[in-house]
């Protein structure tokens, strides 16, 4: 369970900034089912000061006989850090990007309605970048590419950035006021989209622990069986101790500091090897993002602590049966 803990908030410390340093723009704009952007609402967005206004463009065309959402968009306008930003800006005419890319270069026939077919160039390696500009698109080309498979293609999406020195949060309020007209205009912050994710990761993690709770409280009824049966097994031992002068709070306090040590260093063993394994899952979770986020120190103190607390009431029973044994009768106990 540490090492679930562990994994969970490594990457949600290492994918949750890059989720949103990595996206196309601040703000995306679009309507439900990718129907086209009302073009008083593109205008006044535009006419917005402080924001920077994208737009992508879309169209189905067949693709070899299968309907294929294709998106267009200016690259140089997005985000340098977006994932596939780079490879939009050396894509060349006639050539896509594609979302369902298998690693290899291949050409396909399009055809679009009302013109004649031509080919298209699919690049190798699979880029996210066409799902993300675009709701459901599976392919991406270059303006010039679209407007000669499907000239006057409408604007489905925009994306919105911001002007040096603007307020994420004025820009916001602007881009409300602008859209004030067309409720059926969705407004995506990727600031929040990032926040749903920590949420995921945050609420798992609350379950993990919910869950390492049980296994404290398992490990803890094991703790305080293994002692009761060493103290049945120790019976002459400790009549031993007694007669010789140790008294009942002595005998209670050294049961209570075997409980203490033994789940000590069994929390300690699970801690270390639980960090480990939770490191190196999350490592192969976030490989692709170059960074990793900092161990749950905090909640790794606080299953220690539950620990303790666990170990020393674990020893309440056995240290009880201890007071109550007399002398004679533990001398003499088989």
């Amino acid at each position: 369970m540490v090492g679930a803990v562990t994994a969970l908030e490594i990457t949600s410390n290492s994918l949750v900034p890059v989720v949103s340093a990595r996206q196309p723009a601040v703000f995306s704009a679009a309507v439900g089912g990718g129907r086209a952007l009302p073009a008083g609402a593109f205008a006044a967005l535009g006419e917005q000061r402080g924001l920077a206004v994208t737009p992508v463009r879309s169209a189905t065309v067949d693709v070899d006989g299968h309907g294929t959402l294709v998106a267009s968009v200016d690259p140089t306008r997005l985000n340098s850090r977006a994932d596939g930003v780079g490879r939009a800006r050396a894509l060349a005419g006639g050539a896509a990007l594609s979302g369902l890319a298998d690693g290899r270069e291949s050409v396909h026939r399009i055809t679009a309605p009302g013109r004649a077919g031509t080919s298209l160039r699919i690049e190798p390696k699979r880029s996210s970048l066409p799902f993300t500009l675009q709701s459901g698109a599976v392919l991406l080309v270059t303006p010039a590419t679209l407007e000669r498979i499907v000239p006057g293609a409408a604007v489905t999406t925009v994306w919105v950035s911001l002007a040096e020195g603007t307020d994420r949060l004025a820009a916001r309020r602007a881009m409300d006021r602008a859209l004030a007209d067309y409720p059926q205009v969705v407004v995506t912050d990727t600031a929040a989209q990032a926040q749903d994710l920590r949420s995921l990761l945050d609420r798992m993690t609350q379950i993990t622990m919910v869950l390492l709770s049980f296994s404290v409280a398992i490990a803890g009824l094991g703790v305080a069986a293994t002692l009761m049966l060493s103290v049945s097994e120790r019976a002459r031992e400790i009549g031993m101790l007694r007669a010789i002068g140790m008294s009942r709070r002595q005998l209670r306090r050294m049961l209570t500091l075997e409980a203490l040590l033994l789940s000590l260093a069994a929390a300690l063993a699970g801690t270390a090897l639980g960090r480990g394994y939770g490191w190196a899952a999350a490592r192969s979770v976030t490989s692709t993002v170059g960074t990793i986020g900092g161990a749950p120190v905090p909640l790794v103190l606080a299953a220690l602590g539950l620990t303790v607390l666990v170990g020393l009431a674990a020893a309440v029973l056995p240290a009880r049966r201890v007071g109550r044994m007399t002398v004679v009768a533990a001398l003499h106990s088989a």
